[in-house]
């Protein structure tokens, strides 16, 4: 007796997996090697005496779910995001400095909505509910640089911000997150420019931190 069973994979596994064949025959007889034909290219993964499947616990990857763009007038969807350590920045900003450096942001509009006191803290942990798109990468650059400058984060904000893909470009047709090159590119621009109308603006409001 000859008895096909098709099982579904998880939802994490569903783009990449249509689906698991398992034939099992009770006699198997001599003859030609048995060959099934299928439209589609499977994987099977066999250990011992026993098949491995998704729906065994403790063997369904973990992926991170795409925070969804923050756009202009959209509410905020709250998605759960983990950080690899406590404090990626090295941050050692306290509340009424973040509080300023939001005023900051919202005033010269860096980014494509207004940020809130508990967006920025949630970006500073590297746990965004959302992602904020840039309206101007070089402004996003001088105020992570002016901050490293001062030594409150880390040198290596750049890396941090393309590692856990905390913006997006202000290139609307495509949702592109910042990679360290484009920091990188945008912060070389901008080393002389203080002088210029918006960064003058986010240069004294950086100034005024440390009576905060």
């Amino acid at each position: 007796m000859e008895k096909i069973q098709v099982i579904q994979p998880t939802k994490l596994l569903a783009p990449y997996i249509k689906q698991y064949w398992l034939l099992r025959i009770d006699d198997v007889k001599q003859g030609f090697q048995r060959s099934i034909p299928a439209g589609c290219v499977a994987l099977v993964f066999h250990k011992g005496n026993k098949i491995i499947s998704s729906f065994h616990k403790g063997t369904q990857p973990q992926q991170k779910e795409p925070q969804p763009i923050q756009d202009k007038c959209q509410e905020p969807k709250i998605i759960s995001h983990i950080a690899e350590t406590e404090n990626p920045f090295k941050s050692i900003l306290n509340d009424r400095q973040i509080a300023l450096l939001v005023d900051c942001i919202n005033e010269v509009e860096i980014f494509n909505a207004p940020m809130t006191f508990e967006d920025l803290k949630a970006i500073l942990s590297c746990k965004p509910k959302v992602i904020f798109r840039s309206n101007n990468n070089r402004q996003v650059a001088f105020l992570f640089s002016e901050l490293s400058n001062r030594g409150l984060i880390t040198p290596n904000w750049q890396s941090v911000i393309a590692k856990n893909k905390l913006f997006v470009t202000k290139n609307i047709k495509k949702d592109k997150y910042l990679n360290q090159g484009d920091l990188a590119t945008a912060a070389n621009y901008v080393k002389g420019v203080e002088h210029e109308k918006d960064y003058v603006t986010i240069s004294n409001y950086i100034k005024q931190l440390k009576k905060l």
